[in-house]
């Protein structure tokens, strides 16, 4: 490896901690930060064009802009607990330009009510808002939990849930991922009236007193493809140190699991009905397909953890530099690609777009032949921001952090 290619890790300064959202996520002030040492790294030697080349449209803000559920629209946490919305387009991001509306909630966790203010869009009849609780920004006396990340959507008519679905999420490491997994889900009415589906006095507490949060999950990739089945995720069978679930339908009874032993949360619906998760194997992991039974769709070997990354339906080899579709177990592999950040999708699989630490921070622009355009530059994205994501079928968003705590989004046209 070239000595320019070696890791950088940015430093950040203590204005710049205090500065970003981050800092009333983490309880100890500071950023936690997912180190990976040279070793672990592909040894790699890429020619790379330099990232400014691309002519990357950049809009600042305070805090990151972090995709929904809508096309080209964004959304924004600050600090406050205020939500603010982002539209992409072809001069960079704009301010969301229609109505946005609030709902005052009180969900209940733990036997505390946690107070958030919902903002919420609307578009083609269905409601999209988010909100957040923290003890930075709210006097409220609430005990167990210092930070509740809350999103309400229009439930998928399957959930047969009245109202709006409420769903949320108490760990502040989860705030710039994208497929965020909750740990508990709500009825709203429109006056913001909060009914656990679930009925959280039935559960056990875990080590930390609270209320077991392996009882029923959804993440926003289930949630998203949930279609003909009301799918739940629960943990509540197994030890809380494994990440061993079983897959409940919601609208039937919670003590017959669909299916029992998935790995990890991943889980989606798949266009004729099927369940597709991840299962342990003895020297690595499968996806599987679950109908009346499971059938095997691909094998990987090795950590999931630590050898793989995953994005939307797609997994990617850090061992083998192979991208694999865990729904129907189409592959293929890149070309000197190596060690990946993370990667995004674009809607018809056509373009992969994916960030790596070297020396200087790397883009990789991947096409299904395999073949890599490789970008470096000081300042393409931030690792503790997870949000690399396609915004159409060309452009992709990242977001970097200037020194003085600023968030630098940009749309990268392909």
């Amino acid at each position: 490896m070239k000595t320019s290619h070696k890791i950088l890790i940015p430093l950040f300064s203590v204005l710049l901690i205090l500065s970003l959202v981050l800092v009333y996520f983490i309880s100890n002030g500071t950023i936690r930060k997912k180190y990976i040492s040279d070793s672990e790294r592909s040894s790699i030697d890429f020619a790379a064009t330099d990232f400014s080349e691309l002519n990357p449209l950049s809009t600042e803000t305070d805090a990151p802009l972090m995709p929904t559920d809508f096309d080209g629209i964004f959304y924004s946490l600050s600090a406050d607990g205020k939500v603010s919305f982002f539209e992409a387009g072809a001069d960079g991001f704009v301010p969301y330009s229609e109505e946005v509306k609030t709902l005052n909630v009180a969900p209940e966790l733990t036997y505390n009510k946690i107070p958030i203010t919902i903002y919420y869009i609307t578009k083609n009849e269905t409601d999209l808002g988010y909100g957040l609780f923290t003890t930075k920004n709210s006097d409220a006396d609430v005990k167990a939990y210092s930070y509740v990340f809350a999103k309400m959507i229009t439930a998928p008519t399957i959930y047969k849930v009245k109202g709006h679905m409420l769903m949320v999420n108490t760990n502040p490491d989860d705030a710039f991922v994208l497929d965020k997994k909750y740990t508990d889900i709500f009825s709203v009415n429109d006056n913001g009236a909060c009914e656990n589906i679930l009925g959280q006095r039935d559960r056990s507490a875990d080590k930390t007193g609270r209320l077991t949060e392996r009882w029923g999950i959804l993440t926003d990739g289930s949630v998203r493809t949930a279609d003909k089945k009301a799918s739940l995720i629960s943990g509540r069978l197994y030890d809380s140190d494994t990440e061993t679930y079983d897959i409940f339908n919601l609208n039937k009874s919670m003590n017959a699991p669909e299916t029992k032993g998935m790995y990890t949360a991943f889980l989606r619906e798949d266009s004729d009905s099927g369940l597709v998760y991840l299962k342990k194997t003895g020297d690595g992991f499968k996806s599987v397909k679950f109908i009346a039974e499971e059938k095997d769709i691909a094998s990987f070997t090795g950590d999931l953890k630590t050898d793989y990354v995953i994005s939307e339906n797609w997994i990617y080899s850090q061992k083998d530099e192979t991208f694999t579709n865990l729904l129907t177990g189409d592959s293929f592999k890149a070309k000197n690609l190596g060690h990946i950040d993370a990667f995004a999708v674009n809607s018809d699989a056509t373009k992969f777009a994916a960030t790596a630490s070297y020396n200087n921070q790397a883009f990789f622009v991947i096409d299904t032949e395999g073949n890599v355009n490789s970008y470096s530059g000081t300042s393409i994205f931030n690792k503790d921001v997870n949000n690399i994501c396609f915004a159409g079928k060309d452009s992709v968003v990242t977001t970097s952090v200037t020194a003085d705590g600023k968030c630098v989004n940009y749309i990268i046209k392909l």
